[in-house]
């Protein structure tokens, strides 16, 4: 009887342990990446409008954004622009699990002045909605004083 109790008590005591190990293990358990880059990735027609410390709202028109996906949750941003040259931005985090998602990162851009390009350091902040309200914000603080050129999705606004 006495063998017995103590056969019990053990069972009891591994039975025990082992459903702890299985909570245990279920509470540390890192949570699945969601790659939401599909949601962002694409290329956009669209136009920009321009400041600094000497100008404001330049538009210029038929501008192209093109992001696309490298990595999970990781993109490049590409913008070619009439009038600012080509801004790429490699390796771009993206972030939010559902719209909007927002895209930050620095890279360089590459602004002509007739034969001569000149290359500048720049900064990205995009939301992107999934509609025409999407914008990409690029910050050239060497340009002018500061410029910020803004790519909104689709046709100019008609003044």
């Amino acid at each position: 009887m006495k063998k017995t109790c103590v056969i019990i008590a053990v069972f009891t005591v591994l039975i025990i342990g082992l459903v702890g190990c299985n909570k245990e293990n279920s509470k540390n358990e890192t949570p699945a990446i969601v790659d939401v880059t599909e949601n962002v990735a694409g290329t956009f027609e669209g136009y920009t409008l321009a400041d600094s410390d000497y100008f404001s709202d330049y538009l210029t028109e038929q501008e192209t954004l093109t992001i696309t996906r490298k990595d999970v949750n990781v993109v490049d941003v590409k913008l070619e622009s009439n009038s600012w040259g080509t801004i790429e931005i490699t390796g771009a985090a993206v972030s939010g699990s559902s719209a909007p998602y927002t895209i930050s990162g620095s890279g360089k851009c590459a602004m002509s002045m007739g034969p001569q390009v000149s290359e500048y350091d720049c900064n990205l902040s995009a939301t992107i909605y999934g509609t025409d309200s999407d914008v990409a914000t690029f910050n050239i603080p060497a340009v002018m004083g500061g410029t910020r050129v803004t790519f909104h999705k689709g046709n100019a606004p008609v003044e």
